[in-house]
């Protein structure tokens, strides 16, 4: 929930949950079989966050989209490069320093404490504005 408020997630939480969801090696699956999956199968992969029918796909779509504008841009921006990152990187001092400073620079960014003060004052951040 850490982006809604234009910051990244702290405590290790995306080395560990990277680890959990094995996104890396099941990519590395399909890459090496070089087979097609059904939505279903991917999504239960990890592949794809969510399947959705034909008739529910427009509606569905459109609350993603609202979900991930609703968060900080550069928090999104910030989780995503993150994320890359630690994927598949031994846990180390190194990793925990970087992610530590990643966590430190965004939280005192414009955005970051955007998203604190709105949080505060019990408003909207000013990227849901527009």
């Amino acid at each position: 929930p850490e982006v809604k408020l234009g910051l990244l997630p702290g405590g290790g939480g995306v080395v560990r949950i990277t680890r959990m969801l094995g996104v890396v090696s099941a990519i590395m699956n399909v890459l090496a079989q070089g087979q097609e999956y059904r939505a279903e199968k991917a999504h239960e992969l990890g592949l794809i966050s969510e399947v959705a029918d034909e008739e529910s796909l427009e509606a569905d779509v459109s609350r993603l989209v609202d979900a991930i504008l609703g968060n900080g841009p550069e928090a999104v921006r910030a989780a995503k490069d993150l994320i890359a990152s630690v994927a598949g990187e031994p846990l180390s001092t190194a990793l925990v320093e970087d992610t530590c400073a990643r966590i430190a620079h965004i939280r005192v960014s414009r955005e970051g404490q955007e998203g604190l003060s709105a949080f505060l004052e019990k408003r909207p951040p000013n990227w849901q504005e527009t």
